[in-house]
């Protein structure tokens, strides 16, 4: 290659494309972990980064080098002029060095070279060893201590000898004298050691440390002294003693700190806060305080200190501001060391609790908007809704009052506001008040609803934090007007208006009801099968009563009836085959107006008993028990031989009784009645009736059921009445094509003491169906009745190994086996239990073959536990009852994409997403805790994590064995205690394995990224590697297999990613691959982006004193391509560093103003593109550096001369001056720049002379202002002028009634210049130009006028058409006769009116002037004006020599 076409990049990577690197980068500094008499041992942190042309980048050391030098000999005498010379090289970064000069001191140092570049790294900082056998021989030196600031401990400062250096470890002992010096240890008893790399620094030839002994007394003066030592010992003498003393701060805080009041403001600011405190009586005693405060949750800082020894002290701590956030707390001091209070103020034992406070002033007024009676109790209740204030400042609590306005037709109010309180003892329905009776009247609770409810609001204001609350206790029948306070911390605001303010129309006032009382003597009179009678006591009315009678539950006819005027109600039922408890109420009701009391009256009709059984039975009695409803008090057992019952038992209020008198052998019906004492009769249905006979047989069995079955046997079980039976008789028929044999195959039961009544019935055919019966046995024999006969019994296994495969917020899988012998189940049926509801779900027919895995999806699910079984379904369809072991399911969200985020040979790591609706749903569906599960693939070994919290998203698990596959599984633990997997959610199944690791980006373009690794460093060698890359933005993810590893441990793997879309954010990861298949570790993810094509040529386009324009080239929009989504400019202030950015700016955008800046300050505009990936992009080009700065105006040219320009304009009058301007020549044809003249700003209009220009070039000049370093790019007006001699002494010969003739001459030829070829006579209305000689509106110029004759000859032109008695300024223009332009400026000017009359003639100042008086020479005019006469008037000036002259008039 040629030295210029050698890229930077074939010098980063090579010919090849491999990254070359330079040698390593400096070795830490080595250190000596022990020496001897003639060898040290020393290690250093390895090696890892090289040196590139661009920074360092990883690599390995292979080899370093170690060199020494003699510093001091063996008697510690410095040795002069020695040079390294030992050398010494090893692989590792440890080495021992040995041969050296016994008993000296030694330099060393360390550097490094790798195996692919011969070149070393540069050398380590040098490390200095004393060679010994023993501990060191010079002891520390202990200096002046520094102020002692604690009660607790003291800083020690200590010297020792640093070359040579014998010393890298002390101790240190302590004590009150110093004879009783103690070793200071750790808290574990070991001795205390500090190492110099942790409490010294070297200055010069000293080593100089700091240690703090802690643990002290407070109060007590201590000695000190340090002892030294190396990896030999310690010396035996130490050093100095040294003293110093721990203080006597207070410990313990104020006592009662408490914000006392808000002292108000009328302003924003000027808030105070009253704080007071009790001065704690401890020692040390406390005599001064401060009050800290911090402000918006910040830091605490000293806001007040207080000097005071009074018991109690309060403060003000005022200028605080309205609406900020303040926190507060109280540090206690004295006047002990040098400030009186605690260092550390987070860990001083004085601060007290703080007090968090927002001064605000009081809310403003609020407004009722409404007051209406409300339940329970309509005669004394008024629920109120108001509005929060408009105004002042925030409310966070309300207090409602009230106005009595009487009872009449009309409110009368009675001018008392009434604060409404909690209620106390005294009224009768307070709940504080033993007499309330709930049955008859409301009882309340203080404040209830208020945010203060309870017992400790009685008599207490209520608060309420709503915007609305419930008055209680008001009056029946009476008008009341209604007011609210608001209030907040600063207490409370005005009062509101009253609600209503008009009281002219009774209907719009509220006014509690007068309902009638409750009534009285409820009872239930009569129940029939069909009917319950009820009767009560009138209440008193005004006029007539009317009732309203409810009921529950609801029967078909509704649940109420209502208008009722008589005092009984005959409700419809049907007790025919089901007994119901009925709760009925009955409300008085006001005729006039319809409106029923909301308290009422209630009775209960109770329902019939339960497991209504015989207990005991003998020849001529028998005893019963049975379960009541738990509200009936009275209950009687009935008997019947027939159809009619009667009473057997007289009434009792047990739940047992004993019928006697029985004729025995005589079969009766029993059953119990129930009713509540003095309310209600019996019950009509009575209890489960119950055949028995007085008889030493055993009574029948009853209830004969299923209770579990298997392939070929059926589990019975049944009940029995009594205890009487000792044996039992199961017989069994077979059913075959719906016919039954006769009964057999007699099997007996024994009965053993305590034992259960069921039986297992073996050896029976899985394809046939079964009847089944019991009898009862005792001593005389089996009883012939029998228990009920149990049909269509068929033998069918269990279902098995049923488990929960994973679950989500509404629904869960279940997972099970089929039985594992005799017949296939036809289906399955799954039932949950939800609390005491027991749900059967539709069939699962059985799928697959006989072993196959069953599955089902159970939804929806409610928010609770379930607990779920599976049954079996015979072919015959007899279900099996026991069904599976039970599994508890609950709905959840768990966490969803578990994935390997790192592997290694002995663990692997994963990661999982966590869904962001348990910020949002219920707690029942979020997650308790996780766990990971896990096993072995091939031994099946399970294990499991611990717990994690449900914030937890990684875990990593240790331990595993090496290239051995695991499948992992994440599961959550709901708040019922189970763990479950995710729906749908599949296991991960991985193998450890060695982790490739260091993933770099070695280069992106618009559709690749270059990616550099380094293979696993122990473990197994990958067969190939997967690259994972992943649309950041789409989440679409994709895989690059088969790359093949190369070479070995930790070798760099390289590949380059193409087909790529550019401005994508991919994620990139490489995941390992053994032979077999298995996938293994991986890096850590990686991000980079595709590039988007930057926009260039950032410019800046204007500045102003407080803004600068910029503008810049957009990308070009390609085909398929993505585009930056936007621009940003980082705007960054060069003195301060402060930078911030722009908003987003459309594409589409290619210029851009920045508002706002510090005029003169100097500011650094920086272009970024912003992908749509987020990713922002630097520009293409240069930031750009500007300074907000107006610009000069109103350049203009004095006067020119072949070389020079003399210059004016206007200077900076905005923002911050110019300190200087800069004045450029340019070319005004290329616009190349020809001379550049610096000129110092001084007052608001500014000149300089451009000189050394060239006669032979037209210029274009403009006047740029500077500040600092900066020079604005927009500058003032350019003007344009090309070098020329100016034309002299110009006159005006004549005039006329439109023209006028004027003589000049030429330019000085002193020049060296020819003079000019032409000339042209510039001429304007007298003062157009503000300033000077100026182009302006009106400004006209003759056609060219050759020059005459010889060069010095006087010049004369004429010029015509001019408008009559018009005040003309006339000026002569040299033409430039390389260039061709004119002289902008001209002569000095010449004034003239062209008129008829009279010629008036102005000589220029400086003498050598003359006037020609001549006819008029406008040829086609001078007929038309003859001059009749002239008048001449000069006005001469005669000086003599040294005297003045005096003006006169010569002549006519």
């Amino acid at each position: 290659y040629k030295v210029l076409e050698y890229s930077m990049t074939e010098a980063f990577l090579g010919a090849g494309g491999l990254q070359q690197t330079g040698p390593p980068v400096a070795v830490a500094l080595p250190v000596a972990r022990s020496v001897t008499a003639t060898s040290v041992n020393l290690e250093w942190t390895p090696t890892t980064r090289c040196t590139t042309g661009i920074g360092t980048t990883p690599c390995t050391a292979h080899t370093y080098q170690v060199q020494s030098r003699v510093t001091h000999d063996s008697s510690d005498f410095p040795v002069l002029g020695s040079n390294f010379s030992a050398m010494r090289e090893t692989s590792q970064p440890r080495i021992v060095f040995e041969g050296l000069s016994a008993m000296s001191s030694y330099e060393v140092r360390v550097r490094a070279k790798t195996a692919l570049n011969e070149a070393y790294g540069a050398w380590s900082e040098s490390a200095f060893v004393k060679l010994t056998d023993s501990p060191p021989l010079l002891v520390a030196t202990v200096v002046d201590f520094p102020v002692s600031m604690y009660n607790d401990r003291i800083l020690l400062n200590w010297t020792a000898e640093a070359n040579p250096k014998q010393s890298d470890r002390f101790y240190i002992k302590y004590g009150e004298t110093e004879e009783d010096v103690t070793t200071f240890t750790n808290a574990d008893g070991t001795l205390a050691v500090f190492t110099d790399d942790k409490v010294c620094s070297r200055v010069g030839s000293k080593m100089w440390c700091q240690a703090a002994v802690t643990g002290l007394q407070l109060d007590t003066i201590y000695y000190f002294q340090v002892f030294s030592g190396n990896v030999k010992g310690f010396e035996q003498s130490g050093s100095n003693f040294g003293i110093s003393a721990t203080l006597a701060l207070p410990i313990s805080p104020a006592v009662n700190f408490k914000l006392d009041r808000l002292v108000l403001s009328g302003n924003v600011s000027g808030f105070a806060l009253d704080f007071s405190w009790e001065r704690p009586f401890t020692w040390p005693r406390v005599t001064k305080y401060y009050l800290a405060r911090r402000i918006s949750g910040g830091q605490f800082s000293q806001f007040l200190t207080i000097a005071s020894t009074e018991q109690v002290i309060s403060v003000r701590a005022g200028n605080l501001l309205k609406g900020t956030e303040y926190g507060f707390r109280v540090h206690c001091g004295n006047q002990d060391g040098p400030r009186g209070f605690h260092v550390d103020a987070e860990s001083d034992p004085t601060r007290t609790q703080i007090i968090d406070v927002t001064p605000v002033a009081v809310p403003g007024r609020s407004l009722i908007t409404s007051a209406v009676v409300t339940n329970p109790d309509k005669n004394t209740m008024m629920k109120i809704d108001w509005q929060t204030p408009n105004a002042g400042d925030p409310a966070t609590y309300f207090q409602l009052a009230y106005e009595s306005c009487g009872t009449l037709l009309t409110p009368v109010c009675t001018g008392t506001i009434t604060l409404y309180t909690g209620c106390t003892s005294s009224q009768i329905d307070c709940t504080l008040n033993p007499s309330c009776d709930p049955l008859i009247r409301t009882c309340n609770l203080p404040c209830a609803g208020a945010t203060n409810e309870g017992p400790a609001a009685s008599g207490q204001p209520c608060t309420f934090d709503a915007r609305s609350g419930t008055i209680m206790g008001l009056e029946k029948s009476t008008f009341y007007r209604f007011y609210i306070y608001a209030g907040n911390t600063a207490g409370l605001g005005l009062v509101s208006q009253s609600f209503p303010i008009d009281l002219s129309n009774p209907n719009l006032v509220p006014k509690t009801f007068g309902l009638p009382a409750s009534v009285t003597a409820l009872v239930i009179s009569s129940v029939t099968q069909t009917s319950v009678t009820m009767t009560w006591a009138p209440s008193s009315c005004v006029g007539t009563c009317i009732y309203l009678v409810t009921w529950d539950p609801p029967t078909p006819e509704g649940s109420n009836a209502t208008g009722l005027k008589s005092t009984s109600y005959v409700h419809t039922v049907d007790f025919s085959s089901i007994s119901t408890g009925y709760t009925y109420r009955v409300f008085t009701g006001d005729n006039s107006t319809g409106l029923y009391e909301d308290f009422g009256a209630s009775v209960y009709l109770p329902r019939a008993a339960t497991s209504f059984k015989v207990t005991v039975a003998s020849r001529n009695s028998l005893s019963f028990s049975w379960i009541p409803d738990p509200l009936a008090d009275t209950f009687q057992v009935l008997m019947s031989s027939g159809l009619a019952f009667r009473a057997a038992s007289a009434e009792t209020s047990s739940t047992v009784a004993k019928v006697q008198g029985l004729a025995e052998g005589l079969a009766f019906n029993f059953k119990v009645a129930s009713r509540i004492a003095g309310r209600t009769p019996f019950e009509f249905i009575g209890s489960n009736v119950v055949r028995a006979l007085p008889s030493d047989f055993a009574p029948p069995p009853s209830n004969l059921t299923v209770q579990a079955t298997s392939a070929s046997g059926i589990q019975l079980r049944w009940d029995q009445a009594t205890a009487g039976p000792v044996r039992y008789k199961v017989e069994y028929r077979e059913v075959v094509g719906g016919t039954s044999d006769a009964f057999g195959f007699p099997q007996d039961v024994e009965i053993l003491a305590g034992g259960g009544l069921s039986t297992y019935i073996t050896g029976l055919d899985g394809a046939k169906s079964y009847d089944f019966r019991v009898f009862a046995g005792s001593f005389r024999g089996y009883e012939t009745g029998g228990s009920n006969i149990l049909t269509g019994v068929q033998p069918v296994g269990v279902p098995k190994e049923l488990s929960v495969r994973g679950v989500n917020r509404d629904s869960a899988t279940i997972d099970w086996l089929p039985p594992t012998q005799g017949q296939v189940p036809r289906s399955y049926r799954i039932q949950y239990v939800l609390a005491d509801l027991m749900t059967d779900i539709a069939d699962v027919q059985h799928l697959g073959g006989n072993l196959a895995t069953q599955s089902a999806l159970v939804t929806p699910l409610q928010q609770a536990s379930h607990t779920i079984r599976v049954f079996s379904r015979a072919q015959g369809g007899f279900y099996q009852p026991l069904g599976t072991q039970p599994v508890v399911v609950a709905p959840l969200i768990v966490p969803t994409g578990m994935r390997v985020i790192s592997i290694g040979p002995h663990h692997i790591s994963l990661e999982w997403d966590i869904s962001p609706d348990v910020l949002t749903a219920p707690a029942f569906l979020v997650p308790v805790a996780f766990r990971v599960d896990f096993e072995q693939r091939a031994t099946r070994a399970k294990n499991t994590t611990i717990e994690m919290s449900p914030e937890t998203s990684t875990v990593t698990i240790s331990n595993l064995e090496t290239n051995t596959e695991y499948e992992f599984v994440l599961k959550a633990k709901s708040l019922s205690g189970t763990f479950q997997s995710a729906l749908g959610q599949n296991p991960v199944i991985v193998t450890p394995q060695g982790a490739p690791s260091n993933l770099q980006v070695t280069g992106v373009s618009a559709t690749s990224v270059s990616l550099a690794w380094e293979a696993p460093s122990q473990g197994i060698l990958p067969a190939s590697y997967d690259l994972v890359y992943i649309d950041v933005a789409s989440g679409v993810r994709s895989m690059q297999s088969g790359i093949q590893h190369t070479y070995g441990f930790r070798a760099q793997q390289l590949y380059t990613l193409s087909h790529l879309t550019n401005g994508i954010r991919y994620s990139f990861s490489v995941q390992t691959r053994s032979a077999t298949g298995g996938i293994g570790g991986s890096t850590t993810s990686l991000v980079a982006t595709t590039t988007v094509e930057p926009p260039s040529n950032l410019q800046v386009s204007d500045v102003k004193p407080f803004s600068v324009a910029l503008s810049w080239t957009p990308p070009p929009a390609s085909a398929g391509q993505v585009v930056p989504s936007g621009y940003l400019i980082r705007i960054t202030h060069v003195v301060s560093s402060a930078s911030n950015d722009t908003a987003l700016i459309p594409f589409g955008q290619t210029a851009f103003v920045a508002t706002s800046l510090q005029s003169g300050s100097a500011y650094l505009f920086c272009l970024l593109a912003v992908a749509p990936t987020g990713d922002v992009i630097d520009a293409n080009g240069p930031c750009r550096q500007s300074t907000p700065i107006g610009q000069p105006r109103t350049l203009r040219i004095l006067s020119v001369t072949p070389s020079s320009v003399r210059l004016e304009w206007e200077a900076v009058s905005m923002g911050q001056a110019a300190d200087s301007y800069v004045i450029v020549a340019s070319d005004a044809n290329t616009l190349r720049e020809k001379s550049r003249t610096i000129v110092a700003a001084g007052g608001s209009i500014a000149q300089s002379v451009v000189s050394g220009l060239n006669a032979s070039d037209v210029y274009e000049i403009k006047v740029y202002a500077s500040r600092g370093n900066f020079v604005e790019p927009i500058g003032s007006n350019s003007v344009r002028v090309s070098p020329v001699g100016t034309a002299r002494a110009p006159r005006l010969c004549s005039y006329a009634q439109t023209e006028l003739t004027l003589q000049w001459e030429a330019p000085p030829s002193s020049h060296g210049i020819e003079n000019p070829p032409s000339y042209r006579i510039g001429y304007r209305s007298a003062g157009c130009a503000e300033f000077g000689w100026q182009p302006c509106n009106g400004q006209m110029y003759s056609a060219d006028i050759d020059h005459r004759g010889v060069a010095s000859a006087v010049q004369s032109a004429s010029i015509f058409g001019l408008a009559e008695n018009m005040p003309l300024e006339v000026r002569v223009h040299s033409k430039n006769a390389i260039t061709g332009e004119y002289d902008p400026v001209g002569s000095v000017a010449v004034t003239g009116t062209p008129r008829g009359d009279r010629s008036d003639f102005a000589l220029g100042a400086g003498g050598a002037g003359f006037v020609m008086v001549a006819p008029v020479t406008d040829l086609e005019r001078r007929d038309l004006f003859r001059v009749a006469s002239v008048t001449v008037e000069a006005w001469v000036r005669f000086e003599a020599p040294g005297t003045a002259g005096t003006w006169g008039v010569a002549g006519k």
